[in-house]
């Protein structure tokens, strides 16, 4: 199994495949309710991070900074778990293959 082409072998995950991954946990709901449900507590978690942050910082509160840090990374963090554990042969994860495959060539902007 391939590993997940992240960009530029960064820790992030890129819109696109934030996308991809909601859009394929939609598509099989019926057939995979549990991880369907996860995806959105990792999506919620990364939305809840960019919203919390600012008055986090403005307010100053450094555990809610941290938290907000670590909820930016959920979706990446549990991505990264699931190949783990898909790798080890503990869970299948029939999305890795497929969201492999989002993985684009990176076009310059400018020549």
């Amino acid at each position: 199994m391939a590993r997940i082409p992240l960009r530029n072998r960064e820790r992030d995950m890129t819109l696109t495949q934030l996308s991809f991954l909601k859009r394929w946990h939609v598509e099989h709901r019926a057939d995979h309710p549990v991880e369907y449900h996860v995806w959105d507590m990792m999506l919620t978690a990364w939305v809840m991070g960019w919203v919390a942050l600012p008055a986090a910082l403005i307010l100053w509160v450094p555990q809610a900074v941290v938290a907000c840090l670590v909820f930016f990374a959920a979706p990446t963090l549990y991505v990264r778990l699931r190949e783990r554990l898909h790798r080890q042969g503990r869970v299948r994860c029939d999305w890795l293959d497929a969201l492999a495959s989002t993985r684009r060539p990176h076009k310059a902007l400018w020549h």
